[in-house]
């Protein structure tokens, strides 16, 4: 994804954000709400990147933080994606994002992949 690849404030590993965005594919298999939902992806990542929203996590991810917010821009829409990040300098280190709940637990997924290689 070239917006993804011209934000060089951002830090993920080239095959995280792949799967990322096959899984995203799955999660939103028409192909309206797959666009809605990375829109607002691409959205919410310069906001992570500025205003560091979102809540400090525990466990396995501890020193990482997790910002929800939904895919649809609609009033009382439901937080259904995740993007899991870290600032590092001036840059934010994303573990990576996702549906909260399909194709699979975006924390389950997330939990394989080893912390600060981007």
């Amino acid at each position: 994804m070239a917006q993804l690849a011209e934000m060089d404030c951002l830090l993920i590993h080239a095959g995280d954000l792949s799967r990322d965005l096959r899984d995203l594919e799955h999660a939103y298999p028409d192909a309206h709400a797959h666009w809605t939902a990375l829109a607002a992806i691409l959205h919410q990542l310069r906001i992570v990147h500025t205003r560091r929203p979102g809540k400090d996590l525990t466990g396995r991810f501890q020193g990482w933080r997790r910002h929800a917010f939904p895919a649809r821009p609609e009033r009382r829409a439901r937080a259904d994606l995740r993007i899991v990040y870290r600032p590092r300098g001036d840059r934010t280190e994303m573990l990576g994002f996702g549906h909260r709940h399909a194709p699979a637990d975006v924390y389950r997924r997330l939990s394989t992949r080893p912390a600060g290689r981007p």
